[in-house]
């Protein structure tokens, strides 16, 4: 599924949770990313664990532009066909993702 905004809003805030059931040990959750700033949020099943990367205020699409990305890693064995809650949010600079009400990663 694709949803193109008319308008990009930029925000020091978002919020996202998704839920998910997967037996794949790699597979792409969302993309969320924007045009104008160049901002991206990522979130994937890799090696059966939740990976978020995260870059902001990066317009440039180039190689080494990746190495600014913000990455975070929460749980294994995810691709176990249960269903599992991401949480992820983000103030500023602030970072927070939690899974399965588990104790979050910041």
């Amino acid at each position: 599924m694709t949803v193109r905004m008319d308008k990009e809003m930029v925000t020091q805030t978002e919020d996202i949770i998704l839920r998910f059931r997967t037996s794949k040990p790699l597979g792409l959750l969302l993309i969320s990313s924007t045009v104008e700033t160049g901002d991206r949020i990522e979130l994937a099943v890799a090696a059966g664990r939740i990976r978020l990367a995260l870059r902001v205020d990066v317009k440039e699409k180039r190689k080494e532009d990746r190495e600014k990305d913000t990455i975070l890693l929460v749980g294994q064995n995810l691709n176990d066909n249960e269903w599992h809650t991401i949480r992820f949010s983000r103030r500023g600079a602030n970072l927070k993702l939690q899974l399965n009400n588990q104790m979050a990663v910041r």
